[in-house]
């Protein structure tokens, strides 16, 4: 029988629950040396030094050691439960990279707000010096953090809403890239060449983004070309139509076209329209090839692209030459 996703996890989850009870059951039958216990007592006099206070509380060095050691250790298994759950997750169809990044950051949220909770508990905080402390500086530093929990919230519905996501190519601005990066606060977009734009997630909720991919996996490319007079305006679109279909980027459907967009004194200009899967950062190669099998395709049909003419009118001299 094939497990899922879903199933491995909980599989996971039960094996690491075990190994922990194991552990903590044969620690405490470990009988240690007098010596240790007394090293132990020295370590702990030291360890009980009082630092500060905190809400008519003390603060001793053993305390902060333990908020430094279990805020590391903490990272350290959220990162594992991401890479478990990417692992767990990957192969099953029904989840994409961007839900499965979804899920990834709902699970170090919720690792974090339960690993605060079980710490809190455990050293016996009291919640009741949170909230004085909490009063006293929510006013100074509410208006600092404000703009920081406009991102937090902006990147929530991000996540959720999902008007991009991971991968996708957008426009925003000037800017024109894939989405590297959907963080709290901030987004990442990738250009073409290479460089990453850090965008505040505020920015990309009120701004308007032009998505190129969205829930569609094919682009339209469309590029103008002008033809002299001379020739059938429809045998010229035919041809254009075809020769663009044979390029292998192209596809069959939905079906290519060259529509007659406007008429000059010298020249019939046409727009070109071609459908793709390759994506807008590589519109610029497809273009330059088939602009280049066009023209192979005009010069064996005899159909000439327009040249610039200059045209030149002498007139005679009527000065009269003295002798």
């Amino acid at each position: 029988m094939k497990l899922t996703g879903s199933g491995k996890l909980l599989i996971v989850g039960a094996a690491g629950l075990g190994a922990l009870t194991a552990l903590r059951h044969a620690w405490t039958r470990v009988h240690l040396p007098l010596s240790f216990h007394i090293w132990s007592e020295r370590v702990g006099n030291v360890l009980s030094t009082e630092l500060f206070q905190f809400g008519n509380k003390p603060v001793r060095l053993l305390f902060v050691l333990k908020i430094a050691a279990f805020l590391f250790v903490l990272g350290k298994f959220s990162a594992l439960a991401r890479f478990l759950l990417r692992r767990l997750l990957q192969s099953d169809p029904r989840f994409d990279f961007h839900r499965i990044y979804v899920l990834s950051r709902l699970l170090t949220i919720a690792i974090f707000v339960f690993g605060c909770l079980i710490a809190i508990h455990v050293e016996r905080i009291s919640l009741h010096t949170f909230v004085l402390i909490g009063g006293t500086l929510g006013v100074a530093i509410g208006l600092g953090i404000q703009r920081y929990v406009g991102n937090l919230i902006a990147g929530v519905s991000l996540l959720f809403e999902a008007p991009v996501r991971l991968g996708d190519f957008v426009q925003f601005g000037s800017h024109q890239g894939f989405v590297e990066r959907l963080g709290t606060s901030t987004s990442w977009l990738r250009t073409p060449d290479n460089t990453t734009v850090v965008i505040p997630n505020t920015e990309l909720m009120n701004k308007e983004i032009l998505n190129f991919t969205g829930s569609h996996q094919i682009f339209r490319l469309a590029i103008p070309i002008s033809i002299s007079y001379g020739v059938d305006p429809a045998f010229v679109a035919d041809a254009i139509s075809r020769t663009v279909a044979d390029h292998p980027a192209v596809l069959r459907e939905p079906q290519s076209s060259a529509i007659l967009v406007r008429l000059e004194t010298a020249t019939m200009t046409f727009n070109v329209r071609a459908w793709t899967k390759m994506t807008p950062d590589n519109f610029d190669v497809l273009t330059s090839e088939l602009y280049l099998q066009l023209i192979e395709m005009f010069r064996v049909k005899g159909i000439r692209l327009p040249r610039p003419e200059l045209d030149i009118i002498l007139k005679e001299s009527r000065m009269a030459l003295q002798p």
